[in-house]
C-alpha cells in the first residue's frame, strides 16, 4: 500500500469527501488528492520522502481566505510550522 492508499485514508479521517455546510471549509477532493499527492513541498522544494505534505492556507480562512487552488500549498511539516508561528497562526487542525 502505497502513498496514495495513505491519501485516501487521511481523507476518510478528516472527512474531506464529506460535503460541508460552510463551503468555507470545504476543500474539493480532487484538489485534495492533487495537493497531498506532491512530491516535494512547495516552500523549501524538499522531497517529501513518501511523509504525506501538509496543506496550509496562505491567506488563513479566519482571515477571509479560501480553500480555492491559489490559496493552498502543499507544505512538509517543518515549513508549515514555519508560516504558521509566521503568520501568528500557531498550530491548527
Amino acid at each position: 500500500m502505497g502513498v496514495m492508499h495513505n491519501i485516501f485514508k487521511e481523507m476518510k479521517r478528516d472527512k474531506i469527501i464529506q460535503t460541508y455546510e460552510d463551503k468555507h471549509r470545504f476543500i474539493d477532493p480532487a484538489l485534495y488528492k492533487e495537493l497531498k499527492g506532491r512530491k516535494k513541498c512547495m516552500r523549501c522544494k524538499k522531497n517529501f520522502s513518501g511523509r504525506i505534505p501538509e496543506i496550509h492556507h496562505k491567506i488563513p480562512i479566519s482571515k477571509g481566505g479560501t480553500n480555492n487552488k491559489d490559496n493552498l500549498m502543499a507544505l512538509c511539516k517543518k515549513c508549515h510550522a514555519i508560516l504558521d508561528t509566521a503568520e501568528g497562526v500557531g498550530e491548527h487542525r
